[in-house]
C-alpha cells in the first residue's frame, strides 16, 4: 500500500499520526477524553504507530496551518456478511461550521478503504450512558450514506489475584 494521504480542496490533509504530530494532537484528544494524561495517550499512539498500515493505524486530519481536527484509529477486519471491514474508531472531530471537516473525514476513509481492500467501512462511534450518539458524528455520517447496522454490548473485566500473578511472571 502507498502512502495514505488526502489533500481536499486544499483544507485539510490526512496522513498517519507521527511521534510529533500526537504530541501535537494531544489537545483534541484532551476535549473527548479529559481523564487522559498525556504519557497514556503517546502510549497509545505508539502501539498503532507499531502496526502494519494495512491492518491497521492512527490518523490525523490537519489544516493547512498545521492544526489538528480530527483523529480517529482505523483495523482492518473480516466478517462472514460483509468481507473485509475497515473498521474506524476513536474518532475525534473538532466541530468547524459547514460540512466540509465531515465529507473531508469520509472520503480520507473511503479512500483508506480502497488502498487497503476492504469492501465495507464500519465506524464505532461512542455512547453516552444514556445510549446517546454524537448527533453532530451521527448526522454526518447518515448524510454521507452510512447507517446504523449493529449494538455492541462492552463488559470491563476487572482483574483477579490470578491476573496480577500471571502477568507479573
Amino acid at each position: 500500500m502507498g502512502r495514505f494521504w488526502l489533500e481536499m480542496n486544499n483544507i485539510f490533509q490526512t496522513a498517519f499520526l507521527s511521534p510529533k504530530q500526537a504530541r501535537e494532537a494531544y489537545p483534541l484528544v484532551r476535549l473527548f477524553h479529559p481523564a487522559l494524561s498525556l504519557e497514556k495517550w503517546l502510549a497509545f499512539a505508539r502501539r498503532w504507530r507499531r502496526m502494519l498500515r494495512h491492518r491497521g493505524g492512527l490518523v490525523a486530519m490537519r489544516d493547512m496551518r498545521g492544526y489538528v481536527h480530527a483523529v480517529f484509529s482505523y483495523c482492518v477486519d473480516s466478517n462472514l456478511r460483509n468481507g473485509p471491514v475497515l473498521r474506524v474508531s476513536d474518532l475525534m472531530v473538532g466541530r468547524l461550521p459547514g460540512r466540509l471537516i465531515d465529507r473531508a473525514l469520509v472520503e480520507s476513509v473511503e479512500r483508506l478503504a480502497r488502498e487497503i481492500g476492504c469492501t465495507s467501512i464500519l465506524f464505532e462511534l461512542p455512547q453516552s450512558r444514556e445510549g446517546n450518539v454524537d448527533p453532530s458524528n451521527r448526522g454526518a455520517l447518515a448524510k454521507a450514506g452510512y447507517e446504523p447496522c449493529a449494538i455492541s454490548f462492552l463488559r470491563r473485566q476487572t482483574a483477579s489475584k490470578h491476573d496480577h500473578a500471571v502477568s507479573a511472571v
